[in-house]
């Protein structure tokens, strides 16, 4: 058997250890550089919204994409939550397929 996506429990325990208003060293070093980018940017294997949901609010144009269904819908759930309407891909960045180029 392969796993292809998070599950349920997988989702849960990313939930605890991962979770979305701590103050993480990668995303201030994100939004400044990803904010000069300009355009339409994806991030791979988006989980829960970690990363992505303080992108959107800094005003970044970000994607997001994951193979499993249950980390997508925690991730709608909390960008709801926070009035936020992103543009989430369900599938395989080995597979990629979603139309249109992004600039990173």
């Amino acid at each position: 058997m392969t796993l292809t996506a998070y599950g349920p429990l997988c989702t849960e325990v990313y939930e605890i250890t991962k979770p979305i208003d701590r103050d993480y060293p990668d995303v201030p070093y994100y939004i400044r550089h990803l904010s000069l980018i300009g355009g339409r940017i994806l991030e791979a294997m988006v989980g829960t919204g970690r990363l992505l949901i303080p992108l959107l609010e800094a005003g970044i144009n970000v994607e997001g994409i994951d193979s499993s269904p249950d980390t997508l819908a925690v991730c709608r759930k909390h960008c709801t939550d926070r009035n936020l309407n992103p543009v989430l891909h369900q599938g395989c960045v080995e597979k990629l397929d979603i139309p249109g180029k992004f600039s990173a």
